[in-house]
């Protein structure tokens, strides 16, 4: 049986592709939270010591899930799986923070 450890991880903030970690930290946690069970890969190296990941690119796998969180009680917590990201996805104005973001790259992984 294989057993596995969760472990932190800790971005190098001058290395790492300054877009793709605002993008990814930008993340709603409506996309964010149902897709974090391996839907979503992160592109980079560790550095020299292991303890800071230097990121160059991040993707969502096409069929990620989108959360409607409930606005009442009353209410439950739908999922849609729409297919694209957009704009809404994020908490960031992706114009100011990464202008040059581009939904689809985000779908698939850098080639």
């Amino acid at each position: 049986m294989k057993s596995s450890v969760l472990t932190a991880i800790v971005f190098d903030e001058k290395r790492s592709e300054p877009e793709a970690l605002a993008t990814l930290r930008g993340l709603k946690a409506e996309v964010l939270y149902p897709n974090a069970d391996g839907k979503i890969t992160l592109q980079g190296s560790l550095d020299s010591d292991g303890t800071t990941f230097v990121l160059s690119h991040w993707h969502l796998t096409p069929d990620f899930i989108r959360w409607r969180l409930p606005e009442s009680a009353a209410e439950e917590k739908t999922e849609s799986k729409p297919g694209k990201l957009t704009p809404d996805d994020f908490t960031i104005n992706l114009k100011a923070k990464a202008p040059h973001f581009f939904e689809q790259k985000h779908l698939q992984p850098l080639k």
